[in-house]
């Protein structure tokens, strides 16, 4: 590949909106630079994939995220979310994920490929086309820096530990997720022909050529011990119906005609399910007198109905949405933290599992609002939070400020310069 040729880059991910949505933000920054991108995935996110005219390529089975977490709660709990969603629902698709991401490459000839952390194999496939890839890690939690350490779902916060401490957590880390993770994961290297390999989430699926570190610096900075070929881009942005579309016109009046509404969303999955999450966020807000826009998923029987105080809708793009309310009550998951922190305006975090325990300590660590467990979210709670997060100047000040700081990052522009840096 000579200075400056365009590339042909396959991406690769797997997981639900949060995981690709970025890849598609990638995707079309490439494709404006004129490199020729496919991005494979689950088959049911063709749509929107094919919408933003990226090609699109379908990987393993067809996955209903909402449907998932409905049907297996467990793999979006505080302590067995990482091994249920690993053990039961990435490594039983792996053979035929492998399968299609394997023939997609062969069909389309990459120059490179960059697969999500979680894209088991693309390391495999990489290597048998003799081709250089990549890793794009979408929010820090997976990043082991003992200078910067992350909070884990099952593990203490140790940011305020001796080394020794953070070191000891590190370790613990990796040996989880090497005791169910290798495994399963060795068995299948086997049946390829391939030898035995270990540490594969850590080691492995970070040892290309590239890590691009899809999170703002003001989120998380670089730390000393950090692997040399991360690159840190900046939060990437993509709304499903973002853009020029704006608002829904009930969703428009609302806004326009009454005080700044605290905004409560728990994203693409989890919005399906926690309905009892809404019901006493609701209630906390009526005790304190502010204005709600609940971010639903669906319409939940009916048990939210709009009115002047109210108003209730299945989606909403978060660019066109967050910056127009008075603060953000969110589950954490890193897109929906990239939305928050650049709309500017304080954020109660309410995690559940998976890297969403890092995002929240990470918001409250840097002033912009305040974290509370998703299993404590009572109504008395909330409601005490809800007054914190109307009546601190410091902390919409320091809102505003992040915010400031974060829009002025355009991550997909900064993993196209970074891939063509590397690749070009």
């Amino acid at each position: 590949m000579s200075e400056g040729k365009p590339m042909r880059i396959l991406l690769a991910t797997v997981g639900s909106s949060g995981d690709v949505h970025p890849f598609i933000a990638i995707a079309v920054a490439l494709r404006a630079r004129g490199h020729e991108v496919v991005l494979a995935t689950n088959p049911y996110f063709r749509e929107v994939v094919e919408g933003a005219g990226i090609g699109f390529a379908a990987i393993g089975e067809r996955i209903v995220p909402q449907e998932l977490a409905a049907e297996m709660p467990g793999a979006f709990k505080r302590y067995v979310g990482a091994y249920m969603l690993t053990r039961r629902v990435f490594l039983p698709h792996l053979p035929k994920t492998y399968e299609d991401l394997l023939a997609c490459a062969r069909s389309f000839g990459p120059d490179v490929i960059v697969g999500h952390q979680i894209a088991f194999g693309v390391a495999w496939i990489a290597e048998e086309l003799g081709i250089p890839w990549g890793t794009c890690v979408l929010a820090p939690a997976t990043m082991l820096s003992d200078e910067d350490p992350g909070v884990y779902p099952i593990g203490m916060d140790v940011r305020g530990a001796p080394m020794a401490v953070r070191r000891m957590q590190h370790w613990f880390a990796r040996r989880a997720m090497s005791l169910f993770l290798d495994g399963p994961m060795n068995r299948f290297r086997r049946s390829l022909g391939r030898g035995k390999r270990f540490d594969t989430f850590f080691g492995e699926m970070l040892s290309g050529s590239l890590i691009l570190g899809m999170w703002s610096s003001a989120f998380r900075g670089s730390a000393s011990d950090d692997p040399a070929t991360l690159r840190i881009c900046g939060f990437p942005w993509f709304d499903r119906k973002g853009g020029e579309d704006g608002l829904e016109p009930g969703l428009e009046a609302f806004l326009s005609d009454g005080e700044a509404p605290i905004v409560v969303t728990l994203g693409s999955v989890l919005s399906h399910v926690h309905r009892h999450v809404y019901e006493n966020a609701l209630r906390a807000m009526e005790d304190v007198g502010a204005r709600a826009v609940l971010v639903t998923g669906h319409e939940h029987d009916g048990a939210f109905v709009n009115s002047e105080r109210v108003y209730r809708a299945d989606y909403v793009a978060y660019s066109q949405l967050l910056h127009r309310g008075a603060a953000t009550v969110h589950h954490g998951g890193v897109g929906t933290t990239a939305q928050a922190l650049r709309a500017g305006r304080p954020v109660l975090v309410l995690p559940h599992a998976h890297d969403q325990f890092d995002n929240a300590a990470r918001c409250e660590a840097l002033g912009v609002g305040l974290r509370m467990d998703a299993s404590r979210a009572s109504v008395k709670r909330l409601r005490s939070a809800f007054e914190r997060l109307i009546g601190d100047a410091g902390m919409r000040s320091r809102s505003a400020e992040v915010g400031r700081a974060v829009g002025l990052e355009d991550g997909a522009e900064g993993a196209v310069e970074a891939l063509e840096a590397n690749f070009g």
